[in-house]
């Protein structure tokens, strides 16, 4: 009968909401250290919970979805901000 409630409870998919900064690192596939740094500013949205530190699902979501600055190209990056680049001279 043990047996059969294991086997139960590994088919029960259980949906993850919030992980830890280490795993968001792994799936952001940044290292820990920077995504400590992206929760420091306020760039990664997290909460915590008594002393764990928890980054939501969702929250690794909105952050690429926002094509944050580490993502894009230094060339992306000009463009996002309005720079322009001059024109090569003649």
């Amino acid at each position: 009968m043990t047996r059969h409630r294991i086997a139960r409870a590994e088919e029960t998919a259980v949906e993850v909401l919030a992980i830890a900064v280490p795993a968001a690192a792994e799936q952001l596939g940044l290292s820990v250290r920077m995504t400590w740094e992206l929760v420091r500013r306020g760039e990664l949205r997290s909460c915590k919970v008594g002393r764990r530190r928890l980054v939501p699902i969702q929250a690794l979501e909105e952050f690429l979805r926002h094509d944050h600055p580490l993502g894009r190209s230094p060339a992306a990056r000009k463009a996002a901000s309005g720079e322009v680049s001059a024109a090569p001279s003649r």
